[in-house]
């Protein structure tokens, strides 16, 4: 009887935790977004800029080295830098980060499933 009554409470919690690590790597990509966008000021290479900041890919930032971890087959997404805010989009086959600023940013409860492109900032 004991096991009925905790078993779901421990999953509730599993959950949250999922949620917070996934909130967590996406404020970390957007630290990587940011120091990607800082050294492209730097150099003087607008190769990234679109209207609105500059635009990196999460395959972008991993290939050059501004994160570390390796991304599965399900994360997709992109962050916009721009001068007074950054805009993260973010999914990993269970949760969604859609929109916000870095800094406070909500992973979505349900899984974003009508934006089919997380690899680009000009998502409409």
């Amino acid at each position: 009887v004991l096991v009925l009554l905790a078993v779901p409470s421990v999953l509730k919690m599993m959950d949250g935790a999922k949620t917070n690590a996934f909130q967590i790597e996406a404020e970390n990509i957007a630290k990587a977004a940011k120091a990607a966008y800082a050294d492209d000021l730097l150099d003087d290479d607008t190769t990234r800029s679109v209207t609105g900041g500059y635009c990196y890919s999460i395959s972008y930032l991993q290939t050059n080295g501004y994160v570390d971890k390796t991304f599965g087959t399900s994360h997709h997404g992109s962050v916009l830098v721009g001068s007074s805010s950054t805009t993260v989009w973010y999914i990993d086959g269970s949760h969604s980060i859609t929109g916000g600023t870095a800094g406070d940013l909500s992973a979505d409860e349900t899984l974003q499933t009508t934006i089919t492109n997380f690899d680009t900032c000009n998502i409409a």
